[in-house]
Order: C-alpha cells, then sequence, then structure tokens
C-alpha cells in the first residue's frame, strides 16, 4: 500500500520474464467503489526489475523498491550482478522515458536472485539473498535520479547468520521488519521455517563471503546477532505479514494463512485462515485492518473483509462498545467500552476510502467503562477499538 492513504493505492508486483522485465499494476480506490487499475511497465525494466520477487515503499519519501530474482541483471551468462533497485511513485517519473537507463532512481548489486525486500528508514531496505543465504542491508542514501547510475555512495551490511534458502526460482521468500520492535522477520522457505533478526544487535568486523560487484562508500557484514526460530514446520512459506502482537505467513502449498503469537513464549500457532487460493503468495494487512494476498494462479488480488485477528480464538478484551450518537449531526461523537484487560487502547476511524480519519491512543484498566471522544467530516466510518492484538469494530455515521 503506497504510504501516502490519501492515494488509497495498492501496488502489486509481476514476476513477467527475464526478457521481459517485471511490471507493476496500481489499484487505485483499493477495494472501494471507483476502483482503477494501472499496469505499467519501465523502459528498461529487463534490467533494474528482472523476474521481480517482492516490492516495499518508504514511508519517509514515498519511494519505492524492488527485488530482481534473476541471477545475472545482465543476461550475458556472466558473474552474479543484480539487486534491489530503487523508483520513485511519482507518475511523472516512474515508467516514464528519463532519457537514460529507464526511470529507476538507483539499483545496486549484491543480491542475487532475490527472494523478498523489506524496508527501515529513508532510502534503507533490507533484501534476502537466495544465492548467498543471508539477508543484506543495502542503504542508497541519496538516490541518482531517473535514469542515471552513479552508485558509489551506498552502504551494505550482509548478516550471514540469518538462513535464507530458497524452494525454486518460482517460490520467492518474503521477509517484514516490525518497525515498533525492531525485529526482522525472514522466510527461510526451503526448511519450512521463520526467523528473526534484532537488527540493533551484532558487529560490524570481517570480509563478507559475497565479494561487492560495484565500488560502495561501505561493504561488509555483520555477525554476532540476535537470531531467534520463531516458526516451523511449515510446506512452501511464502507471504509474511506482522500485526500489532500476530505474525501471519502464507503458505503456497496448502492455500492457507498460519497465525502465530508472538506475545507469547514459543511463539504458538493461534490459528489457520483457509483460503480459495490456487497459488498463494505474498500479503498484507491494509490501512482499514483488512487481510489482502496475491493468488498468481488466479493472477488476482483478494481481501479478506473478516479482521484477522478477531477471527482467532482469544480469551476477550472488550465488550459493551458503544459509538453514539448515530448518525451524528455535528461531526463530534463518542466511544464508549468496558476494558476486560490492562494495556494501551487504539482508537481509530476509518473513512468509506480506508484513510484514517481520526486516531487516540490511552491506557486503560480492567474492568472500567471508558468513554473517548471521536470527531470527523461528515461521511461513513468504520470504528475500531484495539487492545492488546484484539480488535472490536462498529460503524459510525456523520451527516451535514
Amino acid at each position: 500500500f503506497h504510504p501516502d492513504l490519501a492515494r488509497s493505492e495498492l501496488w502489486v508486483i509481476n514476476t513477467n520474464t527475464s526478457s521481459t522485465g517485471g511490471s507493476t499494476v496500481t489499484f487505485r480506490n483499493a477495494g472501494q467503489t471507483g476502483q482503477t487499475a494501472e499496469w505499467l511497465r519501465d523502459g528498461n525494466a529487463w534490467h533494474f526489475m528482472s523476474l521481480p520477487t517482492g516490492i516495499a515503499f518508504s514511508a519517509d519519501n514515498e519511494n519505492f523498491a524492488t527485488s530482481p530474482g534473476i541471477f545475472d541483471a545482465n543476461h550475458d551468462g556472466g558473474a552474479p550482478f543484480t539487486g534491489p533497485t530503487l523508483w520513485s511513485s511519482d507518475p511523472a517519473i516512474y515508467a516514464q522515458p528519463s532519457g537514460g537507463n529507464g526511470s529507476h532512481l538507483d539499483m545496486l548489486h549484491e543480491t542475487p536472485l532475490g527472494q523478498g525486500i523489506a524496508w527501515e528508514t529513508g532510502n534503507v531496505f533490507w533484501v534476502a539473498d537466495g544465492h548467498t543465504g543471508d539477508v543484506v542491508r543495502y542503504d542508497f542514501v541519496d538516490d541518482h535520479g531517473p535514469g542515471n547510475d552513479y552508485h558509489g555512495d551506498a552502504l551494505v551490511i550482509r548478516y550471514p547468520e540469518v538462513p535464507v534458502n530458497s524452494i525454486s526460482d518460482e517460490l520467492p521468500g518474503h521477509l517484514v521488519l516490525d518497525h515498533a520492535s525492531g525485529w526482522l522477520y525472514v522466510i527461510d522457505a526451503a526448511n519450512g521455517t521463520v526467523n528473526r533478526l534484532d537488527i540493533a544487535t551484532g558487529v560490524v568486523g570481517g570480509a563478507p563471503a559475497f565479494a561487492a560487484t560495484e565500488s560502495l562508500t561501505f561493504y561488509g557484514q555483520k555477525t554476532g546477532c540476535t537470531v531467534e526460530a520463531v516458526a516451523s514446520g511449515l510446506s512452501e512459506p511464502v507471504g509474511i505479514e506482522v500485526h500489532e502482537n500476530r505474525l501471519l505467513v502464507s503458505d503456497h502449498a496448502t492455500g492457507e494463512i498460519v497465525v502465530y503469537d508472538l506475545s507469547a513464549a514459543g511463539f504458538p500457532e493461534l490459528g489457520r485462515i483457509a483460503t480459495p487460493a490456487d497459488r498463494i503468495m505474498g500479503i498484507r494487512i491494509g490501512p482499514e485492518g483488512h487481510l489482502w494476498y496475491t493468488d498468481a494462479g488466479a493472477e488476482e488480488v483478494v481481501r479478506l473483509r473478516a479482521n484477522v485477528v478477531s477471527g482467532v480464538p482469544q480469551a476477550p478484551v472488550l465488550s459493551d462498545l458503544t459509538v453514539g450518537p448515530t448518525p451524528a449531526a455535528s461531526g463530534e461523537g463518542y466511544v464508549r467500552f468496558t476494558a476486560l484487560q490492562s494495556g494501551t487502547a487504539e482508537l481509530t476511524l476509518v473513512d468509506a476510502a480506508g484513510r484514517v480519519a481520526y486516531s487516540h491512543q490511552a491506557p486503560v484498566q480492567s474492568g472500567v467503562y471508558h468513554t473517548w471522544p471521536l470527531q470527523a467530516a461528515p461521511g461513513l466510518y468504520t470504528v475500531a477499538l484495539h487492545l492488546n492484538g484484539q480488535v472490536q469494530t462498529s460503524r459510525w455515521m456523520v451527516v451535514e
């Protein structure tokens, strides 16, 4: 999802072929009335977006990056030479002629057979390397502008202690960063497992086993990191997402989305969400709280409207949720509820386009009846109240 929620855009990456390069489809007003779809391919996608496996946005600058799954982006049968590519989401730049090497903003080349990509901050992205079997942190620093070719300011660090093993060229294994905790969750597809890396740990030292293919400001590795096993026993894990204290993993072999509890010892499996997908791939929680997945077999994107967190059997944490008045003529109202557990509750008000119109967060006490204010412009809204990994929703209407 584009980080500017006012754009209401869902971006999907297509693998296509190595000779054509990949492409993107942008769904505007995603899942809403008036949804449209735009297919785009950069003029030099055969190199800069060859067999892409993942896409991730920077919430800091609205750039996005893709992870090519090709071994050699030059297609000349030579040494491995490929890695993540940085793009602008500005429609005046992306996939438009630049007079140079396509419209890309930057590209680096230290991760052949990239399995997936996740954003950290600024122009910093993490890539799972299917060739060397580790994860790599890329900092593009400043992009070189559309179609140019300077890469020398980049900082690249390898993390050889995080295992990455692919199943096949057609099945990537994604990764996702939980910004709240600093844990990077990485699929080890061939072993059917998920591991996590504390990105704040480790010591820089030693030369990476994979030699740099270009001149960089820094290229090294970190060892001594905190790495933990989270999940095992999966058949063909592909997509991965973190939502509050839940980990979700899509299994290509079964078509299921498996849910784990990150707040409990041993990260127990909480349940499985069956889907009709022919070939389930990437997954994402949208800004409205619904779960979306791609089905490569049916060539479609599917939204599961039931909230994934509330669909897992758990002890209730909220009761007596009341939203009023409805309809509200003044644009101001209230939410009342009883907290059955103590913690920090978060209230979000989402409009019909999936945009967050209002939010409020505060600590709550178990057994206490709370009243919180609501305010919004005229429209129909979904009110979502989150507490300890669960969510309860209601509807609220504001009229002129």
